[in-house]
């Protein structure tokens, strides 16, 4: 996957990164980047340069250097414009007098090459990280908000023990944010919970509203209109379900 599609941004240069991937592999027997899980592949496909298949392969001639690198840069408008021009790079490879070996004789395994100077590896992870901190920060000031606030009016330190016990999980939220955050294998085995949460808390607040909501027509009423709530109420909370 190239990186701006790994970003949500694709195009068609984005098939000429695929295209390199293929390549690199067949003239070389592996894949440009060696990674323990599907994460730590990733991100090295988004902030780490590919080696040169002549470090990894013997005897690959440095004209498939110079076409694999440039099919795999980083930035699209660095590719080839379309896929024509990359064909036409192809077809003048083919009629040189050089050949590319099959990848049987290959050279001790090779590691990257470092981030070329000036990339900014790991700049998605840094924006989320300054996301969870403005998001601490936020609720820092509302808890800190609601307690000078003293809603109920008792100073029986009630209010102050509450904010300081969201401030406290919230803190807590963030340490274990960053300590994931700077560890791949915590990262993989996290993705797959960390989708349902989103839908998981906003179906428990919904569920709070229609609580609460049945609360207070009971305490009003002193019994419920279960054709409203076999209706209304039964129709979104299966909308709720299917969409999550």
């Amino acid at each position: 996957m190239a990186p701006e599609q790994a970003r949500g941004h694709p195009e068609p240069r984005s098939d000429l990164y695929a295209l390199g991937c293929l390549l690199f592999e067949l003239v070389t027997g592996r894949l440009p980047f060696q990674a323990p899980d599907s994460v730590s592949c990733l991100t090295a496909h988004l902030s780490v340069q590919p080696p040169a298949p002549s470090s990894v392969a013997a005897g690959v001639p440095q004209a498939w250097d110079a076409l694999l690198l440039r099919l795999l840069r980083k930035d699209p408008a660095e590719r080839y414009a379309s896929a024509a021009d990359a064909a036409e790079a192809l077809r003048g490879l083919a009629g040189a007098s050089e050949h590319v070996p099959a990848a049987t004789a290959r050279l001790p395994e090779a590691s990257p090459s470092p981030p070329a100077a000036g990339s900014p590896p790991g700049k998605p992870a840094v924006a989320w990280s300054w996301i969870a901190v403005a998001v601490w920060f936020l609720i820092a000031l509302v808890a800190a908000t609601v307690t000078a606030a003293n809603l109920d009016g008792d100073f029986d330190g009630r209010d102050l023990v509450g904010g300081a016990g969201v401030v406290a999980v919230a803190t807590g939220g963030l340490i274990v944010w960053f300590a994931v955050q700077a560890r791949p294998r915590w990262r993989a085995r996290l993705a797959l919970p960390l989708r349902f949460l989103p839908p998981t808390l906003l179906f428990c607040l919904y569920a709070l509203v229609v609580a609460a909501a049945v609360t207070d027509e009971v305490s009003s009423t002193g019994e419920i209109e279960w054709g409203y709530w076999l209706t209304a109420g039964g129709g979104s909370t299966l909308v709720w379900g299917v969409s999550w």
